[in-house]
Formats: structure tokens, sequence, C-alpha cells
């Protein structure tokens, strides 16, 4: 039986075949150059997010958020869920956001799951993802999630629609296990209004702009459009989001899939 092994940062090492190890076949050189490339791109976005503050603004704005939610919850005790998060083996904001999700991972200690989901990975992206100990949701849930338990949603520059079914999901909660790594509520609530989209249909985001606590981000310039105008968000009141005249259908949309 032929397995695939591969190192920490999810690149092919050996293969193993019937229990005996045996040297992968050697690579073109401009596979081997791509992984090479992808590698330092990698450690550098890893050592700049260090350098410069962001990671500790993040971590830290984290553990507030936690720690309102519940004094005696630690970081350490949630999930974490992310989504559309990119092609991160060709796209530099998508790997340099990858780059803080795992940063936030290894120093945070989170013990709960590790789940992920974009439809446009690819097989090697998969592997890569799978060596770094996530979950890969099977299928397109469109946001549909319940967190049963403290979860952080790591969604930068997802779609309001996307957020607006997480919101959905979890509207029966009287104590919002959300937190949020991404865009302002705020921001895409009044996008809405001014887009003059149906309010029905968002209104779970909408009501998260008035009950969410926001946190934002410095030290993003320099890292061009990957965490630009992102926020951590979380919930301290006991409300939830049922909404008057709501059915048990998730909202509909006309151009979201």
């Amino acid at each position: 039986m032929m397995n695939v092994e591969v190192d920490e940062n999810g690149f092919i090492e050996r293969r193993v075949i019937n229990g005996m190890k045996k040297r992968k076949k050697r690579k073109s050189i401009a596979e081997d150059d791509e992984n090479c490339y992808w590698r330092v791109q990698y450690e550098r976005y890893k050592n700049k997010l260090l350098h410069t503050g962001l990671f500790e603004n993040v971590l830290s704005s984290l553990i507030i958020a936690m720690h309102d939610k519940l004094p005696q919850l630690s970081v350490s005790s949630a999930d974490v869920v992310c989504y559309g998060l990119g092609a991160f083996y060709e796209c530099k904001d998508a790997l340099c956001q990858l780059v803080l999700l795992e940063l936030l991972c290894e120093n945070a200690m989170f013990s709960g799951k590790k789940w992920i989901f974009d439809p446009i990975f690819s097989d090697v992206e998969k592997n890569i993802l799978v060596s770094k100990g996530w979950t890969l949701i099977a299928e397109n849930e469109r946001g549909l999630r319940l967190a049963s338990v403290p979860t952080l949603f790591y969604m930068p520059h997802c779609e309001r629609e996307l957020y607006n079914n997480v919101l959905y999901a979890n509207r029966h909660s009287t104590f919002l296990n959300l937190v949020f790594f991404g865009n302002s509520f705020k921001v895409m609530s009044d996008s809405v209004v001014e887009e003059n989209e149906n309010l029905t249909t968002f209104r779970y985001l909408l009501n998260a702009s008035q009950l969410a606590k926001e946190l934002p981000l410095s030290n993003t310039s320099s890292f061009g459009e990957a965490f630009y105008a992102t926020c951590i968000q979380y919930f301290v009141s006991g409300e939830n989001f049922c909404c008057q005249g709501e059915n048990d259908f998730p909202p509909h949309y006309s151009d979201f899939h």
C-alpha cells in the first residue's frame, strides 16, 4: 500500500510502499523551484508578521475577546473554522492570511478542532493543510455551521452573505460562541443599506452590527490588501439573533453559492 508523507510545511518527503520507506522520484526542476519559492515566501511572511507587531496585536485582541465572553475561558479551548482563504499556493494575500492563522494556532495553542473550506483549494493546497492538522470540510456548507463550543471564525474578506449565514445558523444561541476575524459587521451592514439590498435577508448581519463589540487591528498597512479593514468582533450579550417573523429556512440570495 502506498501513502504520501509530507514535512511540516506540507511538502512531499517520501512514499511508503508495503511498509517500506522509499525515496520519492525526483520531481522536475520547475516543481522543485516552485516548492522552494513557496517555502521561502511562507517564512518571509512569518518573520514579517512576528516583527511588525500585527501578530501580537491580533493575539492580544483574541485573548481580550475570549476573556470578555467568559472570564474562565481561555483561547486554548476554542475551535477554529476558516472559510474562503483562497488559493494560498499562488496568491500572496491568501498566503499571508494563512501564515497569520497558523501563528495564532501555534501560539494560542488552540486545543479544539481546526476546520477549513474553500472550493478553489487545489490538491497541493489540501495536502499542505492536512499536514498542518486541518480537517477539510467535505462540502460547501455555505457558512451554516452551528458553533456548539467557543469558535473563532477566520473569514478575512469573505462575502457578507457568508457572514449572514454563520449568524443565522447561530441565531438561537443565548450565549453566542462566536468570535470573528474578518470584515466589520458595521461596514458590511452600511453597504447593504446603501446598495438597497433586501434588509430582511440580511437581518442577522444588521442585528450583529448593533450587538457586536469590535476591536480594530493596527500595523496592517505593510501587508497590502491581506488584512485591509479587518477587525476582531465578538458578543458579550446574552441576547440572541432571533428576529420577528423569521422562519426556519436559511436566507436566500440570488447570486451566492
